[in-house]
This record gives C-alpha cells, structure tokens and sequence, in this order.
C-alpha cells in the first residue's frame, strides 16, 4: 500500500515537494530546512530514519527534536496518533550565498 503513495506530490500541495527525498525507504521521507519539535499528545507513531535501526517508536508525552535530518512518519497501530509541531525557519544566514544560506552552520 505504502508503495502506491506519492508523498512528492503531496509535499508540493503543501509546497514543499523538493523536501522529499527520492527513492527513500518510505514514500513521506523528507528533510526539512527547519527546526522542528514534534510532541506527542495521543497514540503511538513510528519517526522513520535513514535505517531501520534508528526507527524509533514515541508514545504519548515523547518530544523529538529534529534539525534537517531525513525522517518520515508511520503510525503502524490501529488507533489514531495526535501530533502537535512547531516550525521554526531554520534558515542560518540571510545575507549568505544560497549554499551557505539553511542547514547547519559551518564552524
């Protein structure tokens, strides 16, 4: 079933399509330029990393912060899973060339 989603195309209805990472081992996979925290208010959901070893499952109450890394969402239960997420732009340097601009600083 996973299979047959296009997360690329509903990434862009958000736009937000170029996030998506091709051919990831789950159709939702993608990195953002943000700083996010994502708290878990009911459920339980699976956080989807590069591999399957660093998949990690949050119950409620559990708080992830994430910065740039790849990640996708699963919720592999039968009950739904409430999420609340805060967004913070993650953009590093306005006035940088647009290499330099997002992502981690440079030290």
């Amino acid at each position: 079933m996973l299979a047959n989603l296009d997360g690329k195309s509903a990434f862009a209805e958000m736009g937000a399509g170029a996030n998506i990472v091709e051919d990831a081992r789950h159709p939702f996979f993608h990195r953002t330029n943000s700083l996010d925290y994502a708290i878990v208010l009911t459920g339980e959901i699976w956080m989807v990393m590069d591999t399957e070893a660093e998949d990690t499952s949050l119950k409620v109450g559990d708080v992830v912060i994430r910065r740039g890394n790849g990640h996708a969402w699963s919720n592999r239960g039968t009950d739904p899973c409430v999420i609340a997420f805060v967004l913070i732009d993650g953009v590093t340097g306005r006035d940088a060339a647009p290499d330099s601009a997002k992502g981690i600083p440079k030290r």
